[in-house]
């Protein structure tokens, strides 16, 4: 059951994290990066704020935790955790959407599994690691085929879009992999990383004078914050903290072929590379669950997982 619950709570946060790159790209063009980054994060901090509030009132084994262990900070460890995971992945994101063609940012963000599969095939060794590292080289080579690479020279503005959404894969796979072993209290590490990110924002699209659009047009940045930021982390926090690493991952790969899925509806070309890398990232994401639920038969004596009570409590802090 715990099993499944971890899964699930990662199913659903690729599927908000799937309507990220179109939504983005919509938004774009009536917002700037920055105005849009300041709604993103403005509304995930209400989002995560309005949930630990929930929370809190909900659960009196909660609220006597707390007061038992004062303050009950997280520590510089988990607010950098934060910091990195939550403000450094979607702002490098964003801004890689608003320098490089979106399809193709978004696909190299995305491929922060790739990363957390090199981490475990070095951590393993390459004796024991080299399943990991075979199928981390072809789901890097899916993700070059879903660029395109070869139509044309890029530019140096798309170069910048191309690292700031390598950055951010390297923080969403840092994240993924200190959520997990600090086994962080998701409200207490997200919502300073949400403020920050919002005065940031905030304090970057006043500096640049650029004009703000009506609210109306507010709409798809403010459900970037709840959905994608808000929801997709408190799910996926608890995906990482209460399932196997390899196994959550793996699922991870589901969210650059759910996320082009949605581009090429939405109007993105469609090629022959674009397909084969597809298959390619699919391919890879059942490789690493097999060998995921290969390593849980072999490793005895593993640390009980806590009970869905527990899971469900921390998802409120």
């Amino acid at each position: 059951m715990r099993s499944l619950v971890s899964v699930c709570a990662a199913l659903l946060a690729v599927v908000l994290w799937a309507t990220n790159a179109t939504v983005a790209a919509e938004a774009l063009r009536s917002v700037t990066a920055l105005q849009l980054l300041t709604l993103q994060y403005g509304a995930a901090a209400v989002t995560l704020a309005f949930v630990g509030v929930c929370g809190t009132f909900g659960s009196r084994e909660t609220v006597r935790e707390a007061r038992s262990q004062g303050t009950n900070s997280p520590g510089w460890r988990g607010l950098a955790v934060g910091m990195v995971g939550l403000t450094g992945t979607i702002l490098l994101q964003k801004v890689s959407f608003a320098f490089a063609p979106v399809f193709d940012a978004n696909a190299i963000s995305y491929g922060w599994p790739l990363l957390i599969a090199l981490w475990g095939a070095w951590s393993r060794g390459i004796a024991r690691g080299w399943p990991q590292l075979l199928l981390s080289a072809l789901g890097m080579t899916g993700v070059v085929m879903l660029l395109g690479v070869g139509a044309e020279a890029p530019s140096l503005g798309s170069l910048i879009g191309y690292v700031c959404a390598a950055g951010s894969a390297a923080c969403m796979a840092f994240y993924t992999v200190a959520a997990g072993r600090l086994r962080l209290r998701t409200m207490q590490v997200l919502f300073p990383a949400a403020i920050a990110g919002t005065a940031i924002a905030w304090i970057g699209s006043e500096v640049s004078g650029a004009t703000w659009p009506p609210v109306s047009e507010w709409l798809g940045s403010i459900y970037l914050g709840i959905g994608p930021m808000a929801a997709g982390y408190l799910l996926w926090t608890v995906a990482s903290a209460r399932g196997r690493p390899s196994v959550i991952a793996a699922i991870g790969y589901l969210t650059p072929f759910a996320s082009t899925a949605l581009l090429i509806a939405a109007g993105a070309p469609v090629t022959a590379l674009t397909a084969v890398g597809a298959i390619l990232i699919l391919a890879c994401n059942i490789g690493v669950l097999l060998l995921g639920r290969g390593e849980s038969h072999r490793e005895p004596g593993t640390a009980p997982k806590p009970s869905t009570p527990e899971l469900l409590r921390d998802a409120g802090h």
